[in-house]
């Protein structure tokens, strides 16, 4: 599936880092269960876990439309925002 047919109002999982802090978006999983997970350097800490939609996600970082197709347990990934996002 191409990251651009996410429906707009699906739940991603990220942090305050992200959403609050402003931490650059780094880390990118599609899990199994079709859930997008969104993380700067700081990664998952559960205490700081926040639910936001796939638009919000675009909004404060529109480069992860760049990341194009991505499958159920796929993980994409880059050291800097500079950076092109990259399978792992």
């Amino acid at each position: 599936m191409n990251i651009k047919e996410i429906n707009p109002n699906a739940v991603v999982v990220t942090t305050s880092y992200v959403t609050q802090n402003q931490c650059p978006i780094v880390s990118v999983f599609y899990d199994e269960d079709g859930d997008l997970q969104v993380f700067s350097q700081e990664g998952a800490d559960m205490e700081k876990v926040q639910l936001i939609t796939f638009q919000q996600i675009i909004t404060i970082d529109p480069s992860l439309l760049t990341i194009g197709n991505l499958n159920k347990g796929e993980q994409f990934y880059r050291d800097s925002p500079k950076e092109q996002w990259r399978k792992i």
